[in-house]
């Protein structure tokens, strides 16, 4: 942490090991795998040590500290790539390196190279327990102070997770730091289309698989609640941004409920059993 403060703006503007970033993306990783293995615990340390421990250090200093890196391997942390969960890809030990740029070839890290991880997986690539996203929910509390790649990433990021399983999409919604942290992100990105974009693609894919729930309707007031909570707040300088942001995001949910409910009725027409009418004419069931 006092690396990271004594960094200062240059840190910001190009985070390298001097300013501290290497050092916590080296750190997350490796507390990534060893609250994974259980072996955390097994030290004295928590799970809900290492998320707090994480946290007050990122949002001490988080331009300086939170960078690209140290978000991937907060990500990477609580991803269950089928073997169990806790980043089960890219977490060697010998990949604890203590420089902020990724050791992986050219090509093979960012947004694009997560996409194609995913897509490519043979197996179902979903976030991993409670205890496994803790380092990521620190990391998603103070991301909208983060740099701007790094904002880019975790949007993009949990956009491909939610179209890519439906267990994903329930588990984003369900997480304590959901909405917040995208609003957030939102207020802080007014000016960047990649952020905004891919901000509404996963504000549409969230609110529409809430809405087939039972319970659904109450994230997406919850959703609404941080929309107006965050645009009243002393941190957001284009409250009339966020307040458009939510209206698109409810027109849309209004018309896909629509289409919903008109798809559903056709269907049950449809489907409806047929009874004989008079002269032995079949006619549509009464439901």
């Amino acid at each position: 942490v006092a690396l990271g403060e004594s960094g200062g703006t240059e840190s910001v503007r190009d985070p390298s090991p001097s300013g501290g970033a290497g050092l916590v993306a080296a750190c997350v990783r490796l507390l990534g795998r060893l609250v994974a293995r259980g072996e955390a615990e097994a030290a004295g340390a928590t799970s809900a040590l290492v998320e707090r421990a994480v946290g007050h250090c990122l949002r001490r200093a988080p331009g300086a500290l939170l960078s690209e890196n140290v978000y991937d391997a907060a990500m990477r942390a609580a991803l269950d790539f089928g073997a169990g969960g806790g980043g089960a890809r890219g977490f060697g030990f010998d990949d604890l390196n203590l420089s902020d740029e990724p050791a992986r070839s050219p090509g093979s890290f960012g947004a694009d190279a997560f996409a194609r991880e995913i897509s490519s997986s043979a197996s179902p690539v979903r976030l991993g327990s409670a205890t496994a996203r803790g380092i990521l929910g620190a990391a998603l509390a103070s991301i909208h102070l983060a740099p701007l790649a790094a904002r880019r990433r975790c949007v993009r990021d949990h956009l491909v997770l939610a179209c890519a399983d439906s267990e994903n999409r329930s588990i984003i919604n369900q997480s304590p730091e959901w909405p917040r942290w995208l609003v957030e992100v939102l207020a802080a990105s007014a000016n960047d289309d990649d952020v905004v974009r891919a901000g509404n693609d996963l504000l549409d894919v969230q609110a529409r698989h809430a809405l087939r729930l039972r319970e659904g309707w109450r994230t997406i007031e919850s959703v609404a609640d941080e929309f107006v909570a965050v645009a009243v707040s002393s941190v957001c300088e284009r409250p009339e941004f966020l307040n458009e942001t939510l209206d698109r995001a409810l027109v849309n949910l209004a018309l896909f409920a629509t289409a919903e409910l008109k798809g559903a009725a056709a269907k049950g027409l449809k489907e409806a059993p047929r009874k004989k009418g008079r002269g032995g004419r079949r006619v549509a069931g009464d439901g």
